[in-house]
């Protein structure tokens, strides 16, 4: 025995087939989330190249660290 379904969907009451203007939204929507997550992806991936850089060599880090903080003091 089916059980009924007490929800609705987006559909309105039609089948499950989608309308032009439903797709065009579709579209939009993606670029939208394609733009945004882009910058995000390539801020991840800046840190993750950084603390892979860090954990792999950490001597050189701390050096590269510690003179850049001597330069930045002493230079005007």
């Amino acid at each position: 025995m089916a059980t009924p379904h007490f929800w609705d969907t987006s559909s309105d009451g039609m089948g499950p087939c989608t309308k032009p203007m439903d797709m065009a939204t579709l579209g939009e929507h993606k670029a939208q989330c394609s733009t945004a997550s882009g910058r995000w992806l390539a801020l991840r991936y800046g840190v993750g190249q950084a603390v892979s850089f860090v954990v792999d060599r950490p001597v050189t880090a701390g050096v590269a660290l510690v003179g850049s903080l001597v330069v930045w003091l002493v230079l005007p």
